[in-house]
């Protein structure tokens, strides 16, 4: 009776989970762009130059709440996704309990072939990028796109975002191409880890667009060294860098 009910369901599996289908990271991907543009409109450059990282976050979160089932991005729909989340979960050792990904996109559990839902998710982190402040691209690098490097973040996953806020006068110089590129190089003092032994850069993976302020998506591949917890290498991760001038 039990194999009978079963019939049609996925098997369960554990991790590494496979990668989301192109046409899943779109629609996410066009969600977002959309959300930002209804927050650049909403929102005065006054109030944009003076936010602080976690209030842009949960301003795009809002938009993309109220988005969902909206009709306004094919394929954002709550047969397909639950609702965005700015949420805890725990590392790939289970030592940190309460690590915080700046927003997790999941897909409806009937999708999923993963034994733990809560992991098979597009987990994305935001950093403002703002010559004018503390906020560059070596934080961008150290603490943001590093947290997938070192499991912190999306451990069970072959696939991430990181989402940069571009203010101020880098928005003429802050591209993904140019300054990923540029420190992959830098040697992290405290770690001893050089970048360019764990990333490089792809190619670029979305048109131009001056949709939302939105620059051309580029991807970085990252070579993971931890181990899951029974002992299997969780492979590379790909990150992928959507970047909006804000002002």
């Amino acid at each position: 009776m039990s194999g009978y009910f079963s019939l049609g369901l996925p098997p369960r599996i554990d991790p590494p989970y496979p990668a989301w289908p192109p046409s899943e990271v779109g629609i996410i991907e066009d969600a977002i762009i959309e959300a930002m543009r209804r927050l650049r409109k909403a929102k005065t450059r006054r109030a944009i130059a003076a936010a602080q990282e976690n209030q842009i976050t949960e301003w795009l979160e809002d938009h993309l709440v109220r988005l969902l089932d909206a009709g306004a991005v094919d394929g954002y729909d709550s047969d397909r996704f639950e609702q965005p989340a700015r949420s805890r979960t725990v590392n790939c050792d289970g030592k940190k309990i309460s690590k915080e990904p700046d927003l997790t996109f999941k897909r409806q559990s009937k999708l999923s072939c993963a034994r733990d839902l809560r992991q098979d998710a597009w987990f994305c982190e935001c950093k403002i990028l703002d010559a004018a402040s503390s906020h560059g691209i070596a934080d961008y690098i150290k603490d943001g796109l590093m947290r997938f490097v070192v499991g912190d973040y999306a451990w069970a996953m072959p696939q991430a975002q990181m989402i940069g806020y571009v203010r101020h006068a880098a928005a003429n110089a802050y591209a993904p191409a140019t300054q990923l590129s540029k420190h992959m190089a830098h040697k992290d003092r405290k770690s001893g880890l050089s970048y360019d032994r764990v990333t490089r850069l792809l190619g670029k993976a979305g048109p131009e667009t001056a949709i939302a302020g939105a620059q051309p998506i580029f991807a970085t591949r990252h070579e993971r060294t931890f181990r899951l917890s029974d002992n299997r290498a969780p492979g590379s991760i790909t990150l992928r860098h959507l970047w909006f001038q804000m002002i």
